[in-house]
This record gives C-alpha cells, structure tokens and sequence, in this order.
C-alpha cells in the first residue's frame, strides 16, 4: 500500500512539473548588446529610446516578463517586464488610497508579429477609405506604431483605461479622476506621460493620454518637471555629455550618452550601472555615484592623470560634481596648485601650506585664497618677473584672473627642477638662433621665443613633462587647460616619486596633439574667470511570453489608438 503510495505522488508531483515547464512563460534571452551588462538582463533598458527613428528587431524580447495581472486588473494573457510591473502595483495603489479611484490594463507588452498585425490592420482600414498606400501608411503611423517602433514591444508601457470609460482607449481618460491623478503623480514610481498632447511634432505620434511608460528613477522625475519627452531627454544629455541629479545621501545620479563599455570601464567611483538603448548603437548609461564624485572626467583622455591628483588632494572638483577638464586655468589656481605640489615635493604627509606673506601685489590681499600661495611661490623663485605687472611705482599686479599661457606655465614648473638646460647654447650673443641651428630647438615653434622660455620648456621636455604636439610643436602661446595641467602636474609627481604614469605618447593627449578637444565626455564649459580656488566654495582646488491571442484581448481593437466602441472586461487570469 505504501508503494502504491508512493508511486501516486511521485506521477503526481511529474504531472505538476510537467504543467509548469509547458505553461510558463518563456523569456528568450536578449539579442547580444542589448542587456545592460554582463549577465545581465532586460531590467537594464528602462530607459532605452523607441520610437519612429529608433525602432526595435523581431528578434527583441524582455528577459523578465510577467503576467501583469500579478500587480494590476488587466486582460488575461498581458504580460509587463517585472521591474515595470512592480512599480505599476506601487503606483495604483497609492492613486487608490488617494481617492482618485482604480484602472484596467488594456495593453502593455507586445509582440514584433503582434505590433505588425495592428499595424497592417489600420493601413487597411484608411485603404479602404479610399487612402493610396502612401496615404494609408502616414495616417496609421500616427496612431498606431510600425512594427519594432512600438514601445510596447519593450514591456516597459502600460495602456490604461477605466470603468467611466467602458475601459476604452481614448483620450476622455485624461478628464478622469484616474488620468489627471497619473499625469501629476506617475514620476514618483518611475513612470512618464509618454505621448503628451502639446509635444505631437516630437513625438511623431497623436496624443495619448493614456500611454504610461516605466523609465525608472530619477529618470522620470527629471523628465517630468522639466515638461520633456523621453526623446528630449536623450537628445539633451546627447548634446551635453551627460546630466547630474542629486541622490540620497549626498550621492550622484550621472547620466552618461554614447557609452558602449561595461561596468568596470567606470572603476572604483561606480556605485550602481545600467544602461540603456538609445539610437543606433548608443547606449544611455546611469550611474549612482560617492559624495564628491567628479562625473565630467569619465571618459575624457586625461582621466587617469586627473584622478591621481584627485587621490594626493592636490585638486578637487567644482560644487556641481564638475571638474571641467576642458577649461582653462587662471594664474591664482596654478599658482595654488604649484605651491601644494611644492610643499607635497618636500612633505609627502602634508598640503598644509606654511605661513607667508606675499610681496607687494595691490591686488593680492591676505583675505584672498590664493594669498598665501603666492607668497610661497615667490619665495621659492617660482614666480619670474614675466609673471607679473611691474606698475613702476614700487608696487606689482599678480594679476590673479589672467588665464594661463602654455609658455607661462613651463616657466613656473622649471623652477620646480631646479636645474638650467642647454637652452642658452641655442642664443647667439643675446640674439635668437639661427635657421642652422632651429633643429636644436626643444620645439620648432620656439623659433623667436626669449632665453627664458626655452630654458623652462627645455627643462620640462627634458624631464618628461612635455612631449609635444605630432608636428613637433610646443603652441607657446596656447592656452592650457585643467587636464593638461593634470597631466604635467602628475608627471612632476612621477619623476620626484619615482613611479609610473600614464604613458605620456597618449595619443589623445594635448601634450602630443596640443588643442585636441575631449575625446569623451563634453566639456561643462571654460571656467569663470571669477571662479574661487582654494579656501573659496567654488574652488576647484579646495582641498518571450505566451502572445494573447483571444477575442476578449483589448489589444485585438486597439493599438494605441482610440476605440470607437466600449471594451468588455476580459476575464482575468
């Protein structure tokens, strides 16, 4: 009898298995590139762009789809991407407590043959009415998406009706307790109005008051209150480079467009990562980032050098989470930086600068952050007289706000060497060289500069801190801008400390391309000449599921398009 038993449950728990393998949704696995890293899955792409430019292959399908009648009231056979479907559950639940009142699912993923057959479906209906092909396609296209251009297609949007409605798609939804509540609320579980009635020409599609997609926060907030489309969106952080939102805890959401790299390309910063499908072949990438993190170096060529001086203390970012690697430097910084890096030189545990007082500047009071620096420099013969103005009167301007040339740079590094160069074999009797001797020149373009100039630049080449251009040129007169500085700052660092740094032949480096532009991330902008450096707040240097397919589906009469006649409630599943 127990063998009996025995045999029955072990049929019976078979049987059960059996039905769970057959009627389980199934999720295909995404189509290489597009999961967010990794091991990834679909739960990465909450922001991925579809639309009439950006469209989807039949290939693409959600990895974590779901019944979405596990968190809403909705026709059996829908399913939504689990992430989306969780906070969908969140966001009617409140909208419920609040009084606005309940809705119906009436569509959220689709399939690419589903989209197709809706599709085709309403270029026959204005064919029959008397529309050329041309003409049917145009008009269909404005309600109903060609297929692979359907948002639908990713699980990420829901269609949402109510019972005043007879649970219809029609754009009455937005004089509904329901539609006006969404419209004002939906950003605070990640969801966005996503065809709004007054940005048709951006959207390419008619308005759709009830077209709801999930793009996760703080994506939707941003979106939101600043009146955008999720196409807007995109297109303003592809212009920009990237965006920043503040976070819990003093974090940093950074946005990034165009990144086609994994996680670890971030390095140790990165706190969390997804990233987003947004065009043809680029990618949305979010990250959560520290306190302090500077989110414009990512990507840029000098990264490296940056971030080393951003590890010794000698430079920090602008209270925006900027460093603005791209702009320039005034005299006041560079001269704060060089007298931190001279004191790091001579006491590698501390950047606390000694006492001194700096020499007669009329424009350098004790109350000024970059006073005491100045002081040190001029102490240390780090400030030649071609430095500063001279009035004639007894006293100097510093000039603190004058933006830094490249030959003026070279001069104050040099006397960080301390040492002279073969410079003067190349001056005759006081006089420039010769057309015979410009070979011996550091850089040909030094051809006409003074003694002094090509001692400095000599010394650094020298010692590795300059390479030049592939012309062979130093662009003496260039403006020099904070990453360059970075980078010749930490090759000083390198050759007192005796340790590698990043290879000085980088091919993107000004250094050996002098005014090449940021190969990465864009530029916040050059630095306000009124900027405040170190001791200033903004010093820079202070320290595949089943498709539904029966008569009772909505999406068999709808496809983001108005139903003329009042849907039935389905039978939920």
């Amino acid at each position: 009898m127990r063998a009996e038993q025995k045999r029955t449950w072990l049929w019976t728990a078979l049987l059960v298995l059996l039905f769970i393998c057959v009627f389980s949704p199934v999720s295909p696995a995404l189509p290489a590139g597009e999961n967010g890293q990794a091991g990834g899955t679909a739960a990465n792409t909450y922001q991925m762009l579809v639309n009439k430019a950006y469209g989807l292959d039949s290939s693409f399908v959600p990895q974590d789809l779901v019944p979405v009648s596990n968190y809403a009231q909705g026709a059996a056979g829908i399913y939504i991407s689990r992430r989306a479907g969780e906070a969908l559950a969140l966001l009617l639940a409140e909208m419920e407590q609040a009084g606005a009142g309940k809705v119906y699912v009436n569509s959220a993923y689709r399939t690419y043959s589903k989209q197709s057959s809706l599709y085709a479906n309403k270029v026959s209906s204005y064919a029959a009415q008397g529309y050329n092909r041309r003409q049917a396609e145009t008009l269909a296209a404005k309600w109903v998406a060609p297929p692979g251009k359907s948002e639908h297609q990713t699980g990420l949007a829901v269609d949402l009706s109510s019972a005043s409605l007879g649970y219809a798609l029609n754009n009455k939804f937005a004089e509904t307790p329901q539609g006006k509540w969404l419209k004002e609320n939906c950003w605070h579980y990640g969801f966005i109005l996503r065809y709004p009635q007054d940005k048709t020409d951006i959207t390419g599609y008619a308005w759709e008051s009830w077209h709801f997609r999930y793009v996760g926060a703080p994506h939707a907030e941003y979106i939101m209150k600043h009146g955008l489309t999720l196409d807007q969106y995109v297109e303003q952080i592809r212009q920009s480079g990237y965006l920043t939102m503040p976070a819990a805890n003093d974090q940093i959401y950074a946005i990034y467009y165009g990144w086609s790299r994994d996680a670890d390309w971030f390095g140790d910063s990165l706190v969390q990562f997804s990233k987003a499908r947004c065009g043809m072949g680029d990618y949305l990438v979010t990250t959560l980032q520290p306190p302090g993190a500077l989110v414009d170096i990512v990507g840029h060529w000098g990264e490296a050098y940056i971030r080393r001086l951003l590890d010794t203390g000698l430079v920090q970012g602008y209270p925006d989470h900027t460093f603005r690697p791209n702009g320039n430097i005034t005299k006041a910084e560079l001269t704060t930086m060089v007298a931190r890096l001279l004191q790091l030189l001579q006491d590698p545990q501390s950047l606390d600068l000694p006492e001194a007082a700096a020499p007669n500047f009329i424009d350098c009071l004790d109350s000024d952050y970059y006073y005491q620096a100045v002081g040190i420099c001029y102490s240390a013969g780090l400030l030649d007289k071609s430095l500063y103005l001279d009035n004639g009167d007894g006293t100097a301007s510093f000039l603190p706000q004058e933006i830094m040339r490249r030959k003026q740079v070279a001069i104050m590094l040099a006397g960080l060497f301390r040492q002279t160069s073969a410079a003067k074999e190349h001056l005759q009797d006081g006089e420039n060289g010769t057309e015979d001797d410009l070979s011996d020149l550091p850089f040909e373009d030094l051809a006409g500069q003074d003694e002094q100039v090509l001692d400095a630049v000599s010394v650094l080449k020298e010692n590795g801190v300059v390479s030049g251009d592939p012309q062979g040129n130093f662009n003496p007169e260039s403006t020099v801008t904070r990453a360059e500085i970075s980078t010749m700052f930490t090759r000083i660092l390198d050759k007192y400390q005796n340790e590698d740094a990043p290879a000085a032949e980088s091919p993107d480096s000004p250094e050996t391309n002098a005014g090449s532009q940021d190969s990465g991330s864009q530029d916040s902008g050059s630095q306000d000449a009124g900027s405040q450096d170190a001791g200033s707040q903004d010093s820079p240097e202070a320290g595949g599921a089943p498709e539904a397919d029966n008569g009772s589906d909505p999406e068999a009469n709808s496809g983001d398009e108005p139903q003329e006649e009042p849907a039935s409630i389905p039978d939920a599943e």
